[in-house]
């Protein structure tokens, strides 16, 4: 593509080794369908990715129109026109946990500016060589301001989610689940097993990227391994799900940013390695899974200098009590009854042998 703006014609849009497919139907953009890296599929199209976007006072922006793609430098920019309009119900809340409503007869149509940044991207962990590419979605208004925006998309190995492995580390989900197109997967917390699926069983559906939820995606399969994350902090809330009879892997994903007419969301990467010359090993893919756990953390880390954690070697020193004939309290500590007054020392007497083999730490 030349660096001169260009009329938007064409489907396929090539974004370093990335290949992405704009969706347009009736003259209005829907989003990125199939997109490719050196030929393997990440994704099935099935879904078109887009942005979800509204307004804490209620307007929807509903459907986008791609005006320009254009380049700047290595990045390729979607420029899309959004069209809004006004709906029965915003973000605000009354002080009793009400939402708003906002009635009124003129629906509110307005029209404002979102813009797709496409970049090439590559990252090497372990020897392991990633290629794909990122994206980063900003907003612009001349009366509207916005704090969110929720990234609708499915990514699937190889253009289908059978046959592929997810590994989520999470509070409340499964940390390996292998796809098969009739069982279902979700990384929400459930408030009993036996109602699942039923709306009032939530406890949460959307997790912190930094808490109950890893801060990256990842999946392994026959074409590899996909991995998604955030080079830079960001306040973001994620769903992952795969739902029974469906062969897409839903990853949503809430990202959050002061309120503002400019808002820019941060960048994400979505990156592809091959498997390995043996072929896909599950001994070589939780490593690279590890690899890209440490490094996504040590950057989250990084952005409040905050050391990486080490594991101190630790046990604990085995007792057991029981009382005396005379129905006193007996502490039984390696083996050697104490009474209670002197169970202290007696453990002090098994630190320096414990350090020695290398203990920093008794509980």
């Amino acid at each position: 593509m030349s660096k001169q703006s260009t009329s938007v014609k064409q489907s396929i849009l090539q974004v370093g080794q990335t290949r992405l497919e704009t969706v347009i139907r009736d003259g209005w953009f829907l989003g990125l369908g199939r997109i490719s890296v050196q030929g393997v599929e990440l994704r099935s199209g099935q879904v078109p990715m887009r942005p979800r976007i509204t307004t804490p006072d209620g307007i929807c922006y509903h459907a986008f129109r791609l005006d320009d793609v254009r380049t700047e430098r290595n990045a390729t920019i979607l420029v899309t026109t959004a069209f809004g309009r006004q709906e029965m119900f915003g973000q605000y809340r009354d002080e009793y946990d009400s939402i708003l409503a906002w009635p009124a007869a003129d629906d509110g149509a307005c029209e404002d500016v979102v813009e797709w940044r496409l970049v090439p991207e590559t990252l090497t962990l372990d020897d392991v060589t990633y290629e794909g590419f990122s994206y980063a979605i900003r907003f612009r208004s001349a009366k509207r301001s916005i704090h969110q925006m929720l990234m609708t998309a499915t990514w699937e190995l190889g253009g289908r989610a059978t046959g592929n492995t997810l590994l989520y580390q999470g509070q409340v989900n499964p940390p390996v689940y292998v796809c098969r197109k009739n069982t279902d997967f979700t990384t929400a917390c459930w408030r009993q097993l036996g109602q699942v699926g039923k709306p009032d069983n939530y406890s949460f559906q959307f997790s912190s990227r930094y808490s109950p939820l890893q801060c990256f995606d990842f999946q392994y399969g026959p074409s590899g391994s996909l991995l998604g994350y955030w080079p830079d902090l960001v306040d973001v809330h994620s769903l992952v799900q795969k739902n029974k009879r469906e062969d897409v892997v839903f990853v949503l994903d809430k990202c959050l940013t002061p309120l503002s007419r400019k808002a820019a969301f941060p960048r994400k990467c979505i990156l592809w390695a091959s498997p390995t010359e043996g072929g896909v090993q599950q001994h070589t893919m939780h490593d690279r899974w590890l690899a890209a756990l440490e490094f996504t953390q040590d950057r989250a880390r990084a952005s409040h200098a905050i050391q990486r954690p080490y594991i101190l070697p630790d046990t604990s020193l085995m007792y057991r009590t029981s009382l005396s004939d005379k129905g006193k309290l007996v502490m039984w500590i390696a083996g050697k009854p104490h009474e209670p007054k002197d169970a202290l020392d007696a453990w002090a007497k098994h630190f320096s042998t414990l350090a020695d083999a290398g203990v920093r730490r008794v509980f």
